[in-house]
């Protein structure tokens, strides 16, 4: 029996009620008064945070007919090679494509109507701005072209205007100079609120100011409109990556500069590592946090004690603003989680194995899987079958965490048992960034020559250059890489 195949994954939220409560009445709030609001989860890496806000929001969303959708920040070791809007793009290019799924099926008159009136505000709102938004959200196309599909006679001619409108004026935002947008001070921003559709002119080369302005206020409207069909939670992982344009656009959508004085019910949670945002005062985030919460921009933002839950709204924001602090577990917790991992209710049973995992992880709940699954790999734990329980000597456990010298030796240790096939599809995906598909990991794989990749084509498991399923069941088993949707996958936790 495998910890990682049949438990890691449905582990529960131990010891994280409070931040799992905080947010869904963030939601809540949001849903029911239709407002906006942003929440930022904090903490070291391995805590759980990306984890913890999928698992209190995304079925509570999708029960209230809400949208929820993800975008993260990649990790760059040159700025200048980071890509502007990237983990805003990828959610709004999620938000697009549920949006385009919903214009283009249902026929109940009800949907009918509230679809016709999203055209006509689309229309309305976008009308001489999508070239702009494509600049960032490629696949906004979806959602203009779905406008001319609707074959009813109630809907005229101009129905179909933004359709045209985009086709024939694309090609203004070849000139937009979208990577360069946002890098003004934070304090630059400028009031949009009060501009007049007809004040949408072309976009004139050099005056970047005016463009950022262009931009913010697009994006609001875009997302303005979009929130009419439900109330929208966007989360936006590992922020302590994010560039200055993506925080400036933040700043921008969430304040009354972009959206004017529309309530829209929208919550924004931003989630990042404390330790490398906190001690650096010029970080982006540190900035927003600063302007946000009304600091000077100089000074740090304060961390929070642990598993802690702030409102650090700056009334003159406009928008209020939570801040939930994640800590290690405590060994009470801990001894949940080995309990849930091996389907036990009795805790006292654990107990003495749990003081030796808590000791070796400080209670991190990523390092404590990591710590359980690489001894059940290396024979430390195992399912007897014919007592039907776990059986483990301690001794044995104790003194093998201390020849490894920590649990990244035992990781590693683990990497070492895979076969060379296994182990050259994880050096493939690597390359591929923190999430990937199967296709383009199969292209990929097509044309390397895996000779030259970890085991140098010795083992009989690197012979030919398809997928074999079978090595990629392996990574995901043993913890390393999970299923993302129906054809993805993504690492299971960064540090990896």
């Amino acid at each position: 029996m495998s910890l990682n195949k049949l438990r890691t994954w449905s582990l529960g939220m131990h010891g994280r009620e409070e931040p799992v409560a905080a947010l869904q009445e963030l939601f809540d709030r949001t849903h029911s008064k239709g407002v906006r609001e942003l929440c930022l989860v904090e903490g070291y890496s391995g805590l759980g945070k990306s984890r913890l806000v999928r698992e209190a929001l995304e079925h509570r969303v999708d029960k209230a007919g809400g949208l929820f959708v993800s975008g993260k920040f990649e990790q760059k070791h040159q700025e200048d090679l980071q890509t502007p809007y990237a983990a805003i793009t990828m959610a709004c290019q999620q938000l697009c494509t549920l949006i385009h799924q919903w214009l283009i099926v249902g026929e109940h008159q009800r949907q009918r109507q509230a679809k016709k009136a999203m055209k006509s505000r689309l229309r309305e709102k976008l009308a001489n701005d999508v070239h702009v938004l494509k600049t960032i959200i490629p696949n906004i196309e979806l959602i203009v072209n779905s406008i001319g599909d609707d074959d009813d006679d109630d809907i005229s001619s101009s129905d179909r205007d933004l359709g045209s409108h985009y086709s024939s004026s694309r090609s203004l935002g070849k000139d937009f100079d979208w990577e360069t947008l946002g890098k003004e001070p934070l304090e630059d921003t400028t009031d949009t609120a009060t501009m007049d559709e007809s004040e949408h002119e072309p976009i004139q080369d050099g005056k970047m100011a005016d463009q950022l302005k262009r931009l913010q206020f697009a994006f609001g409207s875009f997302i303005s409109v979009v929130a009419e069909r439900g109330p929208i939670v966007m989360v936006i992982d590992d922020m302590q990556w994010a560039d200055q344009a993506s925080i400036s656009l933040l700043q921008a959508f969430l304040t009354q500069s972009a959206i004017g004085k529309e309530n829209i019910p929208l919550l924004v949670v931003g989630v990042y590592r404390s330790n490398e945002v906190s001690s650096n005062p010029q970080h982006p985030l540190s900035k927003l946090l600063g302007a946000l919460g009304n600091k000077a921009d100089n000074e740090s933002p304060k961390e929070l004690p642990k598993t802690a839950v702030a409102d650090q709204t700056n009334p003159h924001q406009g928008i209020p603003m939570t801040r939930i602090a994640l800590d290690n577990l405590s060994v009470k917790h801990v001894n949940q989680m080995v309990c849930d991992l091996f389907v036990l209710d009795e805790p006292q049973t654990v107990a003495p194995l749990v003081e030796v995992v808590h000791r070796n992880t400080q209670g991190n709940p990523f390092w404590v899987v990591q710590l359980m699954t690489g001894l059940q790999s290396q024979g430390l734990l195992d399912y007897n079958f014919g007592l039907m329980k776990w059986i483990w000597n301690l001794p044995e456990i104790e003194a093998k965490i201390k020849i490894t010298d920590n649990i990244v030796g035992l990781t590693k240790d683990k990497l070492e048992s895979l076969e060379d096939g296994t182990l050259q599809i994880l050096q493939i995906a690597a390359c591929l960034g923190s999430t990937f598909d199967e296709n383009t990991l199969q292209m990929v794989l097509s044309k390397v020559d895996r000779s030259k990749l970890l085991g140098g084509g010795d083992d009989e498991s690197c012979e030919g250059n398809e997928l074999d399923w079978g090595e990629l069941d392996t990574c995901v088993d043993e913890g390393f890489l999970e299923e993302f949707g129906s054809t993805s996958y993504r690492w299971k936790h960064l540090s990896l």
